[in-house]
């Protein structure tokens, strides 16, 4: 995964723990974290394996459920 470094982005990934983090608008960043991905596969599956196990524990449909719960 990469993002922007846009706040809603940067609040659901961490930077090289489960996906990389590149300056918004610097197309330079972007196509090196491209090039990164593209010649690193330890790299793309600890990123991707790091990326599904948080999007499975954390972003799921029981905690979605609690936090509206909780607001409302």
């Amino acid at each position: 995964i990469i993002v922007s470094d846009l706040a809603p982005l940067k609040e659901i990934i961490d930077s090289e723990v489960d996906g990389l983090i590149c300056r918004n608008g610097d197309i330079d960043e972007l196509a090196l974290s491209l090039a990164t991905l593209y010649n690193d596969k330890e790299l793309r599956t600890r990123l991707g394996e790091n990326a599904l196990k948080k999007i499975l524990s954390t972003y799921n449909w029981s905690n979605n459920a609690n936090l509206y719960n909780n607001i409302y």
